[in-house]
């Protein structure tokens, strides 16, 4: 069964000492080593978040397995010390859960905490959750259409790092949940999907989107980061059509998430917004189109895909002839020495008895 853990500001945490942020609620079973990972995923970023509550989709890895955990962060007034408090509430799908639990369900069903009160204490039952992948569409009326979300789950695919900007009358929960069910069964744990969360943290988890609520009159210049294509959908851009998406079935990513932010695929970007200026935007390579190359004795045509490559090898020179016949004029040489040792040999001898 999945998992449950309430993260805030107490006096006293489920552990004896602990205080400040930590556990209040966990559900028993679950390894007390897994709480220093969750704590980055419970922070909350008021700039970004502006008050609102915020939803996450992600991944972890824990005991040299991927754990899947899906997250809910929101303000939660002052704590004891009268510091800005925030409660952070996650559920956590164990590896053998990930096949048949979907975070969208989880992310749309599921009665999340708002505020916790009472002793800490740990949870004996089962979460209680809906099972259905409830796709509620109509969230994208307001920004241009849900083609978007199949556009958007296409670009995570092809490894690209995306900021989707949404506007506030959009429910953010909703958007995420949508974006989990168009992505592919086997990759919605692994792309992930968070919202209101700076770039460093998400690329520091290989999160591969993430949604900023953002008033239509910002331009975003402290929200987007290098690196990141910038979906803008504010102002009712109309969703690109099928046939301008060249990146055709949905296919998973390439196993080394690390490389990100460059494909071999071309995208239609003409509806995105500019990315921010000065920043550089992501690279999309162009196909290229095949070239002739010309080719002499000491180079070798390389296929590439549709393109031909020359590649030259290693310049080698040629053996002189002399080089070949080399062991032959060594022992000539020898014989010549040999002989001309026992000629002198014998006129000394000859002189020596001339002498006597």
């Amino acid at each position: 069964m999945p998992f449950e853990v309430v993260n805030t500001s107490a006096v006293r945490g489920l552990t004896f000492g602990n205080s400040g942020y930590c556990d209040v609620l966990r559900t028993r079973g679950l390894p007390e080593e897994i709480t220093p990972i969750l704590s980055p995923l419970s922070c909350y970023n008021e700039m970004l978040g502006q008050g609102r509550a915020i939803c996450a989709v992600r991944s972890i890895r824990f005991g040299g397995r991927m754990w899947g955990v899906v997250s809910r962060v929101v303000p939660n007034g002052n704590d004891y010390t009268g510091r800005q408090n925030r409660l952070a509430h996650h559920v956590i799908a164990q590896p053998s859960e990930l096949e048949s639990l979907c975070p969208a369900s989880i992310l749309s069903g599921f009665a999340f905490h708002d505020s916790f009160t009472g002793s800490p204490h740990y949870l004996d039952r089962e979460p209680v959750m809906s099972v259905s992948e409830r796709n509620d569409e109509s969230v994208w009326d307001c920004m241009g259409g849900s083609g978007w979300r199949a556009h958007i789950a296409e670009l995570a695919l092809a490894t690209s790092r995306i900021v989707v900007l949404i506007p506030p009358e959009a429910d953010g929960r909703s958007v995420v949940a949508s974006i989990v069910l168009a992505l592919p069964i086997d990759q919605r744990w692994a792309v992930g999907v968070v919202e209101a969360t700076s770039a460093e943290q998400c690329w520091a988890h290989n999160v591969r989107i993430r949604v900023l609520t953002m008033a239509p009159r910002d331009d975003g210049s402290e929200r987007a980061f290098p690196g990141e294509v910038v979906v803008d959908l504010r102002h009712q851009p109309n969703p690109p059509k099928r046939a301008d998406r060249s990146i055709g079935e949905l296919a998973a990513p390439p196993s080394d998430a690390s490389e990100c932010g460059h494909t071999d695929q071309a995208f239609d970007f003409s509806a995105f917004t500019t990315p921010i200026q000065d920043k550089p935007q992501i690279q999309v390579a162009e196909p290229l189109a095949p070239s002739a190359v010309a080719i002499d004795s000491r180079s070798q045509q390389v296929s590439a895909g549709d393109v031909n490559v020359s590649r030259r090898l290693p310049e080698v020179k040629e053996m002189p002839r002399q080089a070949a016949r080399e062991p032959a004029s060594f022992w000539k040489r020898i014989g010549i020495w040999f002989i001309f040792g026992a000629v002198l040999g014998a006129l000394a001898g000859l002189l020596i008895l001339k002498w006597k």
